[in-house]
């Protein structure tokens, strides 16, 4: 009977927990439009005869904005839903409207990946409960996926499933998981550095040839577009987000002080000193 109630228990929380994520993710939802989604995803997939192999091109080439879409394959493989979708709607009306409605597709694609991170994260947890409001009410999430419209979700997916990975040791998923995220976003290969630095630390070449064989296979695949599309070197490759992250500097006289790589250092070097690094060390670090 014990047994039971507390069974009756946990699922009235995980209905609970169900039921704040539709209220909370659904306000912003219906509260806001997304404004990089708008600008810049919805119309650049919502682009009329979307050439599936090389869209970047097209987009550069038809006037569009070269910071549309900077993702790689797999980000591009994940959205090709929206066009696809757009293709079949159109079969039976012509009165649809292209650019709202690759917005909404969009916003149901992250919506899914948003539900499936948090399954994922509650499930991990002991303390239930606090863990879910932490996470249901995290503003960084509710404001960077439903007030900007990125797609940050999908890496930070890819980026979870590595860090469970390295927490149970299996290195050559880790490699996998990361190498799919960085053909999502480049920027997962700020991780690198951290995962090289463990890997020096507790002196273990075979985890780092295990992990090599997974990530590398896969992260090269983000380059494989360059051999036939100029408008993927441009767009993905020398991505103008990169300058923009300069952006952020503080000026002292002459001299510039730029926050992000500085801070980023500062996480390496933080990182190198712990000196005993534990697994849980390296997600952390990761993490930041």
């Amino acid at each position: 009977l014990c047994a039971r109630n507390q069974s009756q228990s946990g699922s009235s929380m995980l209905f609970r927990d169900k039921l704040a994520w539709v209220f909370t993710r659904g306000f912003f939802v219906i509260l806001f439009v997304p404004v990089i989604q708008v600008s810049l995803f919805a119309p650049f997939l919502a682009s009329s005869n979307f050439n599936f192999l090389d869209p970047w091109s097209d987009w550069i080439d038809s006037g569009g904005r070269s910071d549309a879409f900077p993702y790689g394959p797999v980000m591009l493989l994940v959205h090709s839903f929206v066009p696809l979708s757009l293709s079949f709607l159109g079969l039976f009306s012509d009165s649809i409207s292209p650019l709202v409605t690759s917005s909404i597709l969009i916003t149901f694609i992250l919506l899914l990946a948003d539900y499936l991170i948090t399954r994922r994260i509650l499930s991990q947890f002991k303390d239930h409960r606090r863990a879910a409001i932490i996470f249901l009410l995290s503003p960084l999430i509710l404001f960077v996926t439903y007030i900007l419209g990125q797609n940050d979700l999908f890496p930070a997916i890819a980026l979870l499933m590595a860090s469970e990975q390295i927490l149970r040791g299996k290195w050559r998923s880790v490699g996998l998981f990361l190498g799919v995220g960085v053909c999502m976003k480049f920027s997962l290969f700020l991780v690198l550095p951290f995962l090289l630095i463990y890997f020096i630390g507790a002196k273990s070449k075979d985890n780092f040839l295990k992990f090599a064989q997974g990530f590398f296979p896969i992260s090269l695949l983000s380059f494989l577009p360059v051999l036939w599309s100029p408008g993927y070197l441009q767009m993905v490759i020398s991505s103008p987000e990169f300058v923009r992250s300069l952006d952020f500097a503080i000026s002292i006289d002459n001299l510039d002080l730029y926050l992000l790589p500085i801070g980023y250092l500062g996480l390496l070097l933080t990182f190198w000193s712990i000196g005993r690094m534990s697994p849980l060390h390296l997600v952390t670090f990761m993490s930041l």
